[in-house]
């Protein structure tokens, strides 16, 4: 099976080509300018140049591909959105992301693509009801542009799967962790860090989670489940709340360095059902998939304090 992923040079786009690789799925994607990553098992992919900005590429991308995996979502000069943003600036945003991905989408099923899985995000919901479940049945109220976008996307999926019989699908992670290709840029690198040198945690933060080999596989699954089960539907791919403080204590376990912490973060005020994708047979790392995360940055500024 061939599948076409963008986004694949990202840091999310790193665990879904190791995911298909290993499942003996061959991979092809965009690279920008020619330019080939290095490291991991990326050698086994085949790259073509392109991107979302260039319409001109998406044939050379999903020729004979049997699979479409949407993952590159581009940001405004590296930043999100905010009071300095210009008028041109957010039109490229909307141009690249939302046009962009619409047309490739689009794209894809004219060419007789199989399959299609947009990677959207938790952010579609923005403002949530209290009095009813944070399932996929929510309604849509994003906040910012980029969940407004993810939004936007998901219509036109939902749109293209029930004017076509199509079955393309969106999947919704939350706030994504794990360990980067350069582990300083990791989810708690920041956190694992002054844990170590046992700092005090005054003021710890939260936010609901997936870990980005959780997405992958879900991803994964969306692409082996029965058609009539995937089909135009979105699914919720949240794993657990992890707040500063809970890895303060992970760190503490490992290491035996005493750090105090001051206050705990505040609990979340709803939770995400998973129960749709569950119910396909997803089952998330949890726990020890944190551990294992929290270990390896451990591991990684040893190392580079004995440099």
């Amino acid at each position: 099976m061939l599948i076409a992923v963008t986004g694949a040079t990202g840091f999310l786009g790193h665990y879904i080509v190791r995911e298909f690789l290993s499942r003996g799925w061959n991979v092809r994607a965009w690279t920008r300018s020619g330019r080939i990553p290095t490291g991991l098992d990326l050698a086994e992919v085949e790259w073509f140049e392109g991107d979302l900005r260039r319409a001109d590429t998406n044939a050379s991308l999903l020729h004979g591909a049997d699979v479409l995996v949407h993952a590159a979502f581009e940001k405004s000069k590296g930043k999100w959105f905010s009071e300095e943003t210009t008028s041109n600036e957010f039109h490229d945003y909307l141009q690249t992301n939302l046009l962009g991905s619409l047309r490739l989408i689009d794209d894809a099923r004219r060419a007789g693509v199989a399959r299609c899985v947009f990677v959207s995000s938790a952010a579609v919901y923005g403002k949530i009801l209290l009095n009813r479940p944070l399932d996929e049945t929510h309604p849509l109220w994003p906040s910012s542009p980029y969940g407004a976008c993810k939004a936007s996307i998901e219509a036109f999926v939902s749109g293209l799967a029930s004017g076509y019989d199509w079955p393309v699908c969106s999947v919704r992670p939350p706030s994504i962790y794990g360990l980067a290709e350069l582990p300083e840029s990791s989810k708690f690198f920041d956190v694992v860090q002054r844990a170590m040198r046992g700092s005090s945690v005054s003021l710890p933060t939260g936010a609901k989670q997936v870990h980005a080999a959780d997405v992958a596989k879900a991803i994964a699954l969306l692409i082996d489940a029965p058609v009539e089960a995937v089909k135009g539907e979105a699914f919720n791919c949240y794993d657990r709340f992890i707040s500063d403080d809970q890895v303060v204590e992970i760190v503490q376990r490992m290491t035996g360095q005493s750090a105090n912490i001051l206050q705990r973060a505040p609990s979340p005020k709803n939770i995400i059902d998973t129960s749709k994708i569950r119910s396909l047979g997803m089952e998330f790392g949890g726990q020890s998939l944190l551990e294992q995360t929290v270990r390896a940055l451990v591991e990684a500024i040893r190392i580079e304090s004995e440099r």
